[in-house]
């Protein structure tokens, strides 16, 4: 089955088990948070985790709900809320044109588009901005296995531009590891609106992503 939330509660407790187990012996410590493979959890995922002392998720996407993704609070989650027992993180997201929402993930948004995206959601006081990247993301794509494999460029620049402009406005953002968050410091805070960016953000995005593929 594709997604955790495909498994029972109690097959999703053993899965979970196994992988601790697994990751100690291999000289892992600290196991304090998971995501879930195409965010595909569900409330099911959250009661697995407490039963095992994991105190962080972020398999909530707001873009996948009613989908892979089955953690939907019936509410728009911007921030940090415990859900049973664990400290839901939900992936940010912004909304990239009228009525559609992108996750900030580094291969699926441009630098501006998350740039101007963690300064909306700073001058709105948001406590927390979760962003995705696989490792994965920084390679090209291959035509077949024996081609070497290469990085992608476009993905690596917004990459540096994102720790540059990180780096530049430490008086805004502190990038942690959730091994870093003390859940006694997180604040409770209210349901927030979701964050916009321009459209001409959107539209650089399209066209540096058209001229990757050809170039």
């Amino acid at each position: 089955r594709p997604n955790m939330g495909d498994f029972s509660q109690v097959e999703q407790t053993a899965i979970i088990g196994r992988a601790i187990a697994n990751l100690r012996q291999a000289g892992a410590n600290n196991l304090c948070a998971f995501r879930a493979g195409n965010f595909g959890a569900n409330f099911d995922t959250l009661r697995a985790l407490a039963a095992h002392g994991i105190k962080f998720d972020s398999s909530h996407n707001t873009v996948f709900l009613n989908a892979q993704c089955g953690l939907d609070t019936g509410t728009l989650l911007t921030q940090p809320q415990i859900l049973e027992g664990v400290y839901e993180f939900p992936m940010s997201f912004f909304c990239d044109y009228p009525g559609h929402y992108r996750h900030a993930q580094l291969c699926a948004c441009s630098f501006g588009e998350m740039s101007e995206a963690l300064s909306g959601a700073w001058r709105a006081g948001w406590n927390s901005f979760v962003v995705l990247l696989h490792g994965s993301e920084l390679l090209g794509e291959r035509k077949n296995f024996r081609q070497p494999a290469a990085p992608d460029m476009m993905v690596v620049r917004r990459f540096q531009k994102l720790c540059g402009f990180l780096a530049a406005n430490t008086d805004k953002f502190r990038t942690r590891v959730f091994s870093e968050i003390d859940s006694a410091s997180i604040p409770p805070q209210p349901a927030l609106p979701a964050l916009t960016s321009g459209i001409h953000r959107t539209a650089w995005r399209m066209a540096e992503q058209l001229a990757g593929r050809i170039f």
